[in-house]
């Protein structure tokens, strides 16, 4: 048979630990850091401190993350925004770099145009190209209507320092408002040109892609590296050559050594850049100039 705990001893033990406790408090409180209960105030932050550092190490991180994920759309934002800003400074920087370009064209084309006032001159641009393994051509946006003729030379710039325009070629065909230009380097074009240093002359023919060969050059002739080869002007049977002379076709890149004691053969790199052609000159010659 249980026995029942009498209320009144209950009370009494209830009434004792709170008298207790609240004689610790009061002692601690007055004693302050000398206290009963500062002692073990102490020792529990001893023992959290070390405990709060490693959870806010391990927390700190993960909160930023998640802060950054809060972010994240707005820092998406600013990003596409500063891609914005570039590519529109960079397209800034290339339109003007090729307004500078075409500028710097056409005022070579204008400075070559006036040291060649004899040929009297038309400008065209290269509107096509036919360049291939087979015929090396560009087409130009200037035909009869411009006064322009079959074989008439064809040259660019800029001008060198003498004031010499560069050969690209000579007309092959013309419409009313085009032509089809045969350049230099075409396997069907010959060039009578002449070294510019030793005024010895022979023949220019196109190799396509590889640098021209000039042939029928005497063997006693002395060629140097990087000598300029210009257009010899020549005359036979009281006709004039296609081109006017004086006008660069390139410079010597090497020597070949002869076959024989006839002749000499060299290799002439084009000074013109023909992947870069933009605008050239038509010269429309009446009388052409003889050397």
């Amino acid at each position: 048979m249980a026995v029942r705990p009498k209320p009144r001893s209950n009370r009494l033990l209830l009434v004792v630990f709170v008298s207790l406790a609240l004689a610790t408090i009061t002692l601690d409180y007055k004693q302050g850091s000398s206290g009963p209960l500062a002692g073990l105030g102490r020792a529990g932050v001893q023992i959290i401190g070390p405990l709060q550092r490693t959870v806010t190490k391990v927390t700190t991180p993960i909160a930023d993350f998640f802060i950054g994920l809060a972010h994240l759309p707005s820092l998406e934002a600013d990003n596409r925004r500063l891609e914005q800003e570039v590519a529109s400074l960079r397209a800034q920087v290339a339109a003007g770099t090729a307004k500078d370009s075409e500028i710097q064209a056409l005022e070579d084309i204008v400075g070559l145009k006036n040291t060649l006032q004899d040929s009297d001159p038309v400008a065209g641009n290269v509107v096509g190209s036919g360049l291939s393994n087979f015929e090396w051509t560009i087409e130009i946006d200037a035909g009869s209507s411009s006064g322009v003729k079959v074989d008439d030379p064809v040259v660019a710039g800029p001008a060198t320092e003498g004031g010499q325009a560069l050969l690209v070629g000579h007309v092959i065909n013309v419409t009313a408002d085009f032509s089809v230009v045969q350049l230099i380097i075409d396997r069907d074009s010959f060039v009578g040109a002449r070294l510019a240093g030793s005024s010895a002359t022979g023949l220019v023919q196109g190799e396509g892609e590889d640098d021209m060969s000039m042939s029928l050059v005497d063997t006693s002739t002395v060629v140097s590296s990087h000598d300029l080869v210009v257009t010899s002007g020549y005359k036979v049977a009281g006709e004039c050559g296609l081109y006017p002379p004086g006008i660069v076709v390139g410079e010597v890149s090497r020597t070949i050594p002869p076959t024989n004691d006839l002749e000499a053969f060299i290799l002439v790199r084009p000074v013109a850049d023909f992947s870069q052609l933009r605008e050239v000159l038509v010269l429309r010659q009446t009388s052409r100039a003889c050397a």
